[in-house]
């Protein structure tokens, strides 16, 4: 699948390069603010991350560019929730659970120019897991003094592949300095077992060559 998919861009970024007016490149980062959404268990609490690399603006007319990109994005999200004690139902153990959810993002965006600099950008993203975990700390209020204990472990049925929904705004400067705002939209769950798909606002600055 991953091998199919990487010839599938490689050959259309081929034929875009082919027909483009004009290709340059860039470098960008920014900050992601990151949720798991359609779930009980995961998620509820937006995670802030990071995300970095590099792009690629292919500009078939005036109006219309195609733009390749490949992402490191640290995705995820926080859970706040509690639970009755196992030995007295009556207390109710605190949970706090951070996910992290590690990708390598390769969108790929058509761009339309409204105006000159300022795009409406839209298309597909699809999603490398590289690294994964959830990191549970539970507390159990005893008095006088509350336990406090922290596990870590990785999402036991994850799916190291994924296919997102990208919608967003891109402006660009006449000296190649350009800022994005994005939406990633997970279309496929993050886990075999689980509905839990990615849910990230993303804003990004980088400059074109």
């Amino acid at each position: 699948m991953k091998k199919l998919l990487v010839t599938i861009l490689l050959l259309t970024g081929g034929i875009f390069a082919a027909k483009a007016q004009d290709i340059s490149f860039g470098v960008k980062g920014g900050v992601n603010f990151a949720n798991l959404v359609g779930t009980d268990i995961y998620g509820g609490e937006s995670k802030t991350g990071w995300t970095a690399g590099v792009v690629v603006e292919l500009a078939l007319s005036d109006k219309f560019s195609i733009q390749p990109e490949v992402l490191y994005s640290a995705q995820g999200a926080k859970s706040n929730f509690s639970l009755p004690n196992l030995n007295d139902p009556n207390v109710l153990d605190k949970y706090n659970a951070n996910i992290s959810l590690d990708y390598i993002n390769v969108p790929i965006y058509a761009k339309y120019y409204i105006v000159e600099g300022l795009s409406i950008d839209a298309g597909p993203q699809f999603a490398f897991l590289v690294d994964n975990s959830i990191e549970l700390k539970k507390t159990v209020p005893l008095l006088p003094n509350p336990v406090t204990t922290t596990t870590k472990q990785d999402l036991p049925d994850k799916k190291d592949f994924g296919i997102d929904g990208s919608v967003g705004f891109g402006y660009k400067t006449p000296e190649g300095i350009f800022i994005h705002g994005r939406y990633n939209f997970g279309l496929i769950d993050v886990e075999s077992n689980e509905n839990a798909k990615n849910s990230v606002f993303q804003v990004s600055l980088g400059y074109e060559f």
